[in-house]
C-alpha cells in the first residue's frame, strides 16, 4: 500500500488507506471526489 500511495501523491492524487477506516486487512482504498469536479475526478481515475 506505501508504494501505491506514494505514487498517487507523485500523480497529485490523495488516497486513504481503507484500514484507517476499517481495520480488516483487505487492501483496500477509499477514493473521495466530494470536493472535486467531474472532469477532475475523471483524470484522477484515468491516471
Amino acid at each position: 500500500m506505501d508504494v501505491l500511495f506514494n505514487e498517487a501523491i507523485k500523480e497529485g492524487i490523495l488516497l486513504n488507506p481503507g484500514d484507517i477506516y476499517d481495520f480488516k486487512d483487505n487492501n483496500s482504498i477509499r477514493l473521495s471526489y466530494a470536493y472535486i469536479t467531474e472532469k477532475e475526478f475523471e483524470s484522477g481515475v484515468m491516471k
